[in-house]
């Protein structure tokens, strides 16, 4: 009988051996799932933290270009602010008068308007008047129209680049 019992005991032993060795192929399974998992997350994270990279790079260079947009633009409000209308009007004799471009930059596409009447052969309505130099207009006025003349012109950065509305026109009063 103790035979019996032995084959018990080592066929009992031999099924928790087998138990343990199923245990431990599962855990096995369960850690190489595990490894696998976490490789795969290593990968994703590396790929995540690239693409953050990727990311945090182009939003330095747009944050840059803001910058010189706003740069520039400041630049331009204060060379605005500082402009001066460039007209002078010189009178010359009863009528006649000398509308002179007293700035220190070409004045574009220059029109003349109101009650006036130019005098030169070398100018006409939207000629360019170089800084410094003029053109000689009458008063042509009677008892009914009272027009005073108005100019408007372009300053040369203007004329050369047409914004969404068109071009800026400057315009100038001057009561004869």
């Amino acid at each position: 009988m103790t035979d019996n019992w032995e084959a018990i005991l080592a066929v009992a032993s031999a099924l928790i051996a087998v138990g343990a060795m199923s245990a431990a192929i599962s855990q096995a399974r369960s850690a190489k799932g595990a490894w696998e998992a976490a490789d795969k997350a290593v990968v994703e994270a590396k790929r995540s933290a690239d693409a953050s990279e990727v990311s945090a790079e182009a939003a330095a260079r747009s944050a840059a270009a803001d910058e010189e947009m706003a740069r520039l633009a400041k630049e331009k409000a204060d060379r605005e602010a500082r402009y001066v209308v460039p007209w002078r009007v010189e009178p010359i004799a009863k009528s006649s008068y000398r509308l002179v471009n007293a700035s220190d930059e070409d004045a574009v596409n220059v029109y003349l308007h109101g009650d006036v009447e130019v005098m030169s052969d070398r100018f006409e309505n939207g000629d360019t008047l170089r800084a410094g130099s003029g053109v000689q207009f009458f008063d042509v006025r009677d008892m009914q129209s009272r027009e005073d003349l108005k100019v408007e012109w372009e300053r040369p950065r203007d004329a050369e680049s047409d914004g969404p509305f068109g071009r800026p026109k400057h315009e100038w009063e001057y009561p004869l």
